[in-house]
């Protein structure tokens, strides 16, 4: 994405109201947020947890099934990469 940020940004302006400064700004945006989302993966996976019972507990992060996210009009592209890095973090 952060190759083809041009390219994004104009399509952004031709299919939204927006300048293409703001675009460049929500490309940017959303290319922050996909680098947090990567950085954050290694950190949210399943693990092993200790009770106080004998034995442990095995904690696992299982899909739910289908996921409906709305986005505002404002910011598109941003906020659903906002919402589905999360997603994708999380395994599901």
């Amino acid at each position: 994405m952060e190759i083809r940020k041009d390219e994004f940004a104009k399509k952004l302006t031709l299919v939204s109201s927006k300048s293409i400064d703001q675009s460049h700004a929500e490309v940017e945006k959303s290319i922050q947020r996909l680098f947090y989302w990567a950085a954050m993966c290694d950190k949210y996976g399943g693990s092993v947890q200790e009770t106080q019972l004998y034995g442990t507990v095995i904690k696992l992060n299982e899909p739910v099934g289908v996921i409906g996210i709305v986005c505002p009009r404002s910011e598109v592209v941003s906020f659903n990469i906002f919402k589905t890095g999360k997603k994708f973090v999380k395994k599901n």
